[in-house]
């Protein structure tokens, strides 16, 4: 009979590592599946993130070209005004050749002086006027 018991606790002993073995596999199967799972919704949140990162860039880009059309109008208004400049310094200094007396100041229509020519405001067109007295 010793020997009977001693098969009995053999195959006992043979059954529990078998049994271990089987549920450690089933453990890792549940493991990897659970990883999966945890995986795919990394890659669903990373996708959802990555098409608000593309919107927010476009956005931006979009920004950056109004800011840049707004700045090139801002240029040429800028050119304009300087050129306006230019015309009025040319036709202040036209009045100066033509003024019979160079020696008094310049005298605005209402007989009050004119503003000094680097303070003028600007002025986009000055026609002479001709006075008839």
């Amino acid at each position: 009979m010793d020997t009977a018991i001693i098969i009995v606790v053999a195959l006992l002993v043979l059954l529990g590592i078998v049994l271990l073995v089987v549920l450690s596999q089933r453990a890792r199967r549940r493991q990897r599946e659970s990883r999966r799972e945890e995986a795919v919704e990394h890659r669903q949140e990373a996708e959802v993130r990555g098409a608000q990162a593309d919107r927010r860039e476009a956005e931006a880009q979009e920004r950056i070209g109004r800011a840049n059309r707004e700045q090139a109008i801002a240029r040429e208004e800028g050119a304009r005004a300087a050129r306006d400049r230019e015309a009025a310094q040319e036709q202040w200094e036209h009045a100066d050749r033509l003024d019979p007396d160079p020696g008094s100041p310049h005298r605005t229509g209402n007989g009050t002086a004119a503003p000094a020519r680097d303070s003028m405001p600007e002025v986009r067109s000055r026609e002479p006027h001709d006075r008839t007295e």
